[in-house]
């Protein structure tokens, strides 16, 4: 479990530095600097929904899918997130 963890570190630092990139290039490109942050804004809520449904007790009970769940969110808020930043 020590090395899930580990790479779950690592993706998302990974993840969240590389993102803005994109984020700065759909920006420039298609919808502007204010209208991709509200966007982003709207997805990282959705990312922290999922990140709390992930520590609910009726997940902890079963550890895959709390981590399945928890991976999910861990990607959306990294991706979204950061290019609200």
């Amino acid at each position: 479990m020590e090395q899930v963890s580990t790479s779950l570190i690592a993706f998302n630092s990974f993840w969240s530095y590389t993102m803005p990139l994109f984020g700065a290039y759909v920006a420039d490109k298609y919808f502007g600097r204010l209208r991709t942050i509200q966007y982003a804004i709207r997805f990282a809520l959705l990312g922290h929904s999922i990140l709390v449904i992930s520590a609910m007790p009726f997940m902890i009970l079963n550890p895959n899918a709390a981590l399945a769940v928890f991976t999910v969110g861990l990607i959306i808020m990294g991706m979204f997130a950061a290019i609200s930043y």
